[in-house]
C-alpha cells in the first residue's frame, strides 16, 4: 500500500489529513475482515452440503442393500418350507437335501454404509451442520 507524501520537505500535515489517513486504515482493515467472514461461510455452507450429498447417497445405498437382503432372505424363508416338507416325505433324496443346505448356509445380511458419516465426524463437519434434527437423524 502506497501512502502519499507531501512533495516539500517543509509541508507539515494538518490533523484534518491524519483523521482522513486513520479512517480510510480502519474502513480497509474492516471491510477486508467482513469480505473474509462473508467468504469463510461461504466454503462452510458448501461443505456442509457435500457432506449432506454424500450421507443422502450413503442412506440411498443402503436402501438398495436391505431391499436386496430382504428379497434375498423371503428366497431363504421359502427354500427353508420347502427343505422342511422334503424332510417330512418319505421319500427324501440327498441330492435335494444338499441343494437346499448349500444355499440356506449362504445367508444374505445388511451392513450399513458409514463412509458419509465417518468423513463427517473425522473433518469435524458436524459443527457446520446448522439444524440439530439433521444431526441427531445423522447420529441415529
Amino acid at each position: 500500500m502506497e501512502v502519499h507524501h507531501s512533495h516539500h520537505l517543509s509541508h507539515k500535515k494538518k490533523w484534518q489529513e491524519y483523521i482522513l489517513e486513520f479512517i480510510m486504515l480502519f474502513v480497509a482493515v474492516s471491510l477486508g475482515f467482513f469480505a473474509e467472514n462473508v467468504r469463510e461461510q461461504q466454503i462452510e455452507k458448501h461443505r456442509e452440503i457435500s457432506y449432506l450429498r454424500n450421507v443422502h447417497e450413503d442412506l440411498v445405498l443402503d436402501l438398495t442393500n436391505i431391499e436386496t437382503v430382504v428379497k434375498a432372505n423371503s428366497i431363504r424363508l421359502l427354500m427353508l418350507d420347502s427343505l422342511h416338507t422334503e424332510l417330512n416325505s418319505a421319500d427324501s433324496q440327498l441330492p435335494t437335501l444338499y441343494y437346499f443346505i448349500r444355499n440356506l448356509a449362504l445367508r444374505a445380511t445388511f451392513e450399513s454404509s458409514h463412509i458419509g458419516f465417518d468423513q463427517i465426524k473425522s473433518a469435524g463437519g458436524l459443527r457446520m451442520i446448522r439444524s440439530a434434527k439433521i444431526i441427531s437423524g445423522i447420529q441415529e
